[in-house]
This record gives structure tokens, C-alpha cells and sequence, in this order.
């Protein structure tokens, strides 16, 4: 009980800012590295992104729009807390409905020129139903990585899902498939807002 009341009070501190920003990395409203403190996004930023063409391609393939929506919280060794708060797909191609009954929780860290890495650190769940022949398929993605591309709000600022591996289960879905958007004819997740803001610019800055 004592350790896990440590571990929160230094969790609190470390995201509300008390040990300063010295080891955590930063969403920046301009591209610079370190990114200046009237320059910062705030902690527990909420992002939305939208792609027009999002697939998962196995022996089952399915096309739609997907929204995303994430809360993004500051941590320590230069990674930045993601939460997955909604994970939506609609207007569906090739299976009627996909539905994401698990959504995953995933961390944000700085690569270089103001972009970054998402990965999950927990899997995420999804049910596609009407498919041909009338199947219905259950997708489990673990361990994604996405490319964050830092940029305008509305425009540049994007994240791609390149060929991430999906487990796939149910008769007639197969054992794998990928999970597409921005390669192979496919939308990436372009940011739409931060925190209700529809203009501006978005960056993953790496702090020294």
C-alpha cells in the first residue's frame, strides 16, 4: 500500500508539472526542441483525428471512416500518456459494422523534426459483423506502432497506421491481417482538433 501511494503521489507531481519539465516530452504548438513553456500544449490535451479510408485487410477485408479521440497525459522518461477514448468506425465496405468493444491505452514518444511513435502498451478489441457469407470476425490489435507526423491542425498534422499487424479469429477470418491508414490507397488519421481548436499546429517535442 505504501509503494503504490508513492508511486501515485510521484505520478501526480510528475504530471502536474511539480518536478518540472526537464524529463518528460512535450506537444508542442510550433516545431522547436526544447519546446518553450508558452509554447506547450497542456497536459491532458484531447485530440481528435479522422481518416476517410481505414482498413483491416485479412481473408475478411472491411473499409470505413474511423474517428479517434485521445487523452494525452505527460510522464516521465520522455514518453507521453495516451488514452484511447474513442475508437469508432463507420460507414463500412465489405462488413456492414466494426465495433471496438476494448479500447487500448498507448504511449506517445518524440522521434525527430517534431513527429513521434504511438505504441499501445494494451491491445484493443474490434467485432466485425456482416461480412460476407455473413460471418462475423473478432480483430485484436497488440503492440501497434504508429508513425505521428507533426503538422497543421486540419492538414499535415497525421497519424499513420502502416501495415500493424491484427490477429484475427472467428470461421471463415483467418488467423492475421493488417490495419491500414495513409499506405496502400488508404486516409491517414488527420488530427481535426486539440482541445477544441480547429487551427493551430501540433509537434512532439523531446525534452534534453
Amino acid at each position: 500500500m505504501r509503494r503504490a501511494t508513492i508511486l501515485a503521489v510521484l505520478l501526480a507531481a510528475i504530471v502536474g508539472g511539480g518536478f518540472g519539465s526537464a524529463s518528460a516530452s512535450t506537444l508542442c504548438k510550433v516545431n522547436q526542441n526544447p519546446c518553450a513553456e508558452e509554447n506547450q500544449w497542456p497536459s491532458h490535451s484531447i485530440i481528435l483525428f479522422l481518416s476517410k479510408h481505414t482498413t483491416i485487410v485479412s481473408p475478411v477485408t472491411v473499409s470505413c471512416h474511423s474517428h479517434i479521440s485521445t487523452l494525452e497525459e505527460r510522464t516521465f522518461f520522455n514518453l507521453i500518456l495516451v488514452r484511447f477514448k474513442l475508437f469508432d468506425w463507420e460507414l463500412c465496405e465489405g462488413c456492414t459494422s466494426v465495433t471496438v468493444p476494448k479500447l487500448p491505452d498507448a504511449q506517445l514518444a518524440a522521434t525527430s523534426g517534431g513527429n513521434g511513435t504511438i505504441t499501445t502498451t494494451s491491445s484493443a478489441e474490434l467485432e466485425l459483423k456482416g461480412c460476407p457469407f455473413g460471418i462475423t470476425c473478432k480483430a485484436t490489435i497488440t503492440n501497434a506502432k504508429l508513425a505521428f507526423i507533426g503538422g497543421t491542425i486540419g492538414n499535415t498534422a497525421t497519424v499513420k497506421a502502416e501495415k500493424v499487424p491484427v490477429s484475427m479469429s472467428g470461421f471463415g477470418c483467418g488467423s492475421s491481417g493488417t490495419w491500414n491508414a495513409g499506405v496502400e490507397s488508404t486516409s491517414p488519421y488527420v488530427v481535426t482538433s486539440v482541445n477544441g481548436s480547429t487551427t493551430g499546429s501540433i509537434f512532439v517535442s523531446a525534452e534534453p
